[in-house]
């Protein structure tokens, strides 16, 4: 979500501030390169690749994704959680800044994100942005049935 703070994150000092994306952060990372979805920022734990499986756009509100949630083992558990309503919908993402600006608004230390290199977005049970949300499609499980259905017809 641009121009919304993150919940208190501390740098690498142990310095507390609040972070800002600002819009347009994102941009040169969408036209240029590889971002994967992955649960909870593990590498192990692939969902998607964008542009392959996954479609990336910044909006209005923030950046904006879509992808089918894959049948594996993971992709099957975080659907189940979601349905459940255990994982709340909240998204997080890794990144490399390109270009930051460091303020002060009283005695809070905020940094506005201004460019980054888009590494990764994850599904997280909860992310450093409250702000950020996901939500599962009814065609996400209709697509899942059609895939099932269609390994069944082969296996006869």
């Amino acid at each position: 979500m641009f121009n919304r703070p993150s919940r208190p994150l501390n740098d690498a000092r142990g310095r507390p501030f609040t972070e800002f994306v600002n819009r347009g952060a994102f941009a040169e990372s969408l036209r240029s390169g590889d971002v994967w979805a992955l649960w909870n920022h593990d590498a192990g734990e692939v969902l998607a690749r964008h542009p392959d499986t996954m479609t990336l756009a910044e909006d209005d509100i923030g950046l904006r994704f879509s992808f089918e949630l894959p049948d594996t083992s993971r992709g099957n558990d975080v659907r189940s959680l979601m349905q459940a309503g255990t994982l709340l919908g909240q998204m997080s993402f890794g990144f490399r800044v390109r270009q930051d600006k460091w303020d002060t608004r009283g005695d809070e230390r905020v940094r506005n994100l201004l460019d980054v290199e888009l590494v990764e977005i994850s599904v997280v049970p909860e992310g450093a942005y409250p702000a950020t949300n996901s939500q599962l499609r009814h065609g996400g499980r209709l697509a899942l049935a059609k895939r099932r259905l269609a390994l069944l017809r082969s296996v006869r």
